[in-house]
């Protein structure tokens, strides 16, 4: 915790915050804190910037390492903590290990932090919120305080209401909010949950014929609430939610080794230890009346309406103070509620049907097992791959079908119609389809780009940028954005543009243009073309060793080895050993071969180097943008004014495959 990396850790805070300033997301979640009571953490500014974290602390007198290390000297206790570990080690050697590296950590015997009490009185209770978010667009946010449904997860209360509000299918509230043409979508749930508080929140994404029913949007939903009230819960929903749970939780894919380790810890934070594992997948315990209790706690009393709209602008006249959201309030009392639920259409509103989807033989079919997917069949107009899974032995199955429409992206109406048209099908599907997707059986439907160039792969072309973007995306990170700065979004990709393979920068900054990042990019290829040179004969294997392990590992489930291989197949490439064949490359390759790629077309300067710099200026640096367009051409740069002209007056290129990919090493 030095005085450098603090300060450095101050300005990454800051600069994450900026990034957030202009998300509705978090713009609107902090409304929702700032109204409420001061005295309680709620209330409480969340994510820190530089107003709160360098200037203030000096206006009082306070440094901030300081009160960094008092806090961690008072707070950072053994006795808060729980540590899980994975791996594939004896139990004794794991044991080992954690005494080795965990022991010295003191036990300073420390109270758990709570927060008492609802962060809401009765001034921030049934309010009416108008909101002017950032985007277009109308959103209608309902919610109530609650009591936390993680003190009876077992009987699973806040499910059991967020999967009836949230329901899709005929006689559903989104079923009828959008058959009037007032909604295109519809969530509801529990959020902003801690032991002692918790908020259930149903969001609606209103047209703007239902901006202008806002009151009609209200009024059904309550309308609905009244009759999941009044019809008491259902054992036969309970049961076909906990089951659906049961076969969701048995049956899940693996994770990731870190991220299962994190969710395991969490959980033990917060629930007894036969449940460490499962936390609260898997609901068993029917209640009608904890039910009962949490469906009568979403009342006109307890209301919190916040709606948000670009046509509120002008005629609030109250700004949020960390992100500016000018917003303002009125009272709504129950009456007014009352009224808006009598004059609310009288709609068939009703529970679901039984869900004729849910599984309840999940006995697996035996198959020869197959290393690649094999054809099946193959036709003037379809062909059909077929690969059994014998590696993960789970009762799931991926289905893709490709349509190949010629003309689906051949002009941009084109493109907007084949848009239109899958987003059509996907609502005309979904009433039906809703009860599938509840039983774990998901679909999508897209539209790609259509058409292909079959050609060869040049394996080796491909490892070495791989392996360029291996090697220098830690020291790009670490000099771009720990040691200079510049932003708090900073990484290094490949990409694949339609078979066209590629490495990106991509940097967000609120405290330097995009003229500058540009030339700091150019200047860590400079450094980082001496660091290709001093690097070692063993540090080079071992670059090498650690690509090829991860083309080694294993597909962690179902889902991922299926959409290795139909990458293949809808691309046209059928290279369904491609990570073999690439390990084979990487196998042969040499640091001066590497070394001679990056010159010849990634370094400054280099021969073949091809680059596009896309700079989009905030207004921060408008002033530099208005400089910068009045200076002439900076040398081998093409400025381009008029990207449709630009556009319009380059050959077409062929597609050699696929789409643009966007690839996380």
């Amino acid at each position: 915790m030095s005085a450098d990396a603090t300060m450095r850790e101050i300005k990454a805070v800051d600069s994450e915050n900026q990034k957030n300033l202009l998300s509705d997301v978090w713009r609107l979640n902090q409304l929702r804190k700032h109204l409420s009571s001061e005295d309680h953490p709620y209330h409480k500014f969340s994510t820190g910037n530089w107003e709160t974290l360098e200037v203030q602390p000096k206006a009082k007198g306070l440094d901030t390492r300081h009160e960094l290390i008092k806090f961690y000297n008072e707070h950072y206790s053994s006795n808060l903590m729980h540590l899980v570990v994975y791996s594939k080690e004896s139990v004794d050697k794991i044991q080992g290990l954690v005494e080795n590296k965990f022991q010295d950590i003191r036990n300073t015997d420390r109270n758990r932090f709570r927060f008492p009490g609802q962060p809401c009185t009765s001034e921030h209770l049934q309010i009416l919120v108008r909101a002017v978010p950032i985007k277009q667009g109308h959103k209608l946010r309902i919610g109530w305080p609650i009591t936390p449904s993680i003190h009876h997860y077992k009987e699973a209360p806040g499910r059991y209401i967020s999967h009836l509000i949230g329901h899709e299918s005929e006689g559903s509230l989104f079923y009828i909010l959008k058959t009037l043409g007032w909604a295109t979508s519809l969530a509801a749930g529990e959020g902003d949950w801690t032991l002692d508080y918790s908020f259930f929140e149903v969001t609606v994404d209103l047209t703007d014929s239902g901006h202008e029913h806002m009151q009609d949007v209200v009024g059904l939903l309550f309308k609905y609430i009244n009759l999941l009230q009044q019809s008491g819960a259902s054992k036969w929903i309970f049961d076909e939610l906990s089951a659906v749970c049961e076969v969701t939780f048995h049956n899940q894919d693996k994770v990731p080794p870190i991220d299962y380790v994190v969710t395991v810890a969490t959980y033990m934070e917060t629930y007894p230890p036969q449940d460490w594992l499962v936390g609260k997948s898997l609901p068993s315990n029917f209640s009608p009346e904890i039910i009962q209790m949490t469906l009568n706690e979403l009342s006109p009393k307890t209301v919190r309406i916040f709606w948000e709209s670009k046509q509120f602008e002008g005629k609030t006249d109250m700004v949020e103070p960390w992100y500016g959201t000018a917003y303002s309030i009125e009272k709504i009392n129950e009456s007014i509620i009352q009224d808006w639920i009598l004059s609310a259409a009288e709609e068939n509103l009703h529970l679901p049907t039984p869900n004729v989807f849910i599984p309840t033989d999940l006995s697996l079919k035996d198959a020869q097992e197959a290393k690649f997917p094999v054809l099946l069949r193959k036709s003037s107009y379809s062909t059909l791959w077929y690969r059994p899974d014998t590696m993960f032995s789970t009762p799931k199955a991926f289905v893709k079908i490709y349509f190949n429409c010629p003309h689906a992206s051949s002009s941009p109406e084109s493109e907007v119609l084949t848009d239109i048209f899958t987003r059509l099908l996907l609502d005309y599907l979904n009433e039906y389809a809703y009860y599938a997707q509840v039983a774990g059986l998901d679909y999508g439907i897209n539209h790609t780009e259509s058409g292909f160039e079959v050609h060869r792969d040049d394996f080796l072309m491909n490892v070495k940028l791989q392996l360029l973007a291996l090697i220098a995306k830690q020291p790009a990170f670490h000099q771009l954005r720990t040691v200079e700065q510049l932003g708090y979004i900073t990484a290094l990709l490949r990409r694949n543009d339609f078979g066209i393979h590629g490495v990106q920068f991509i940097i967000q900054s609120s405290v330097k243009g995009p003229k500058y990042i540009d030339l700091r990019v150019e200047s860590f290829l400079q450094m980082f073309e001496s660091k290709l040179y001093e690097m070692t004969s063993d540090q080079f294997k071992n670059n090498v060793n650690a690509l090829i392990d991860m083309k080694l590992e294993k597909h962690k489930n179902l889902k991922e080895e299926s959409g290795f291989y139909w990458r293949e197949i809808s691309d046209g490439t059928l290279k369904f050993d491609r990570r073999e064949a690439e390990v084979a490359a990487l196998r042969q390759l040499t640091q001066q071969e590497l070394i001679d790629f990056f010159n010849e077309n990634i370094k400054a300067g280099a021969p073949r180097k091809k680059t596009l710099s896309v700079r989009v200026y905030g207004s921060l640096h408008a002033p530099e943008l208005k400089e910068e367009t009045s200076e002439s051409a900076e040398p081998h740069i093409v400025h381009i004014d008029d990207i449709f002209s630009f556009r319009r007056s380059q050959p077409l290129y062929g597609s050699f495959k696929g789409g643009f990919v966007q690839m996380k090493l």
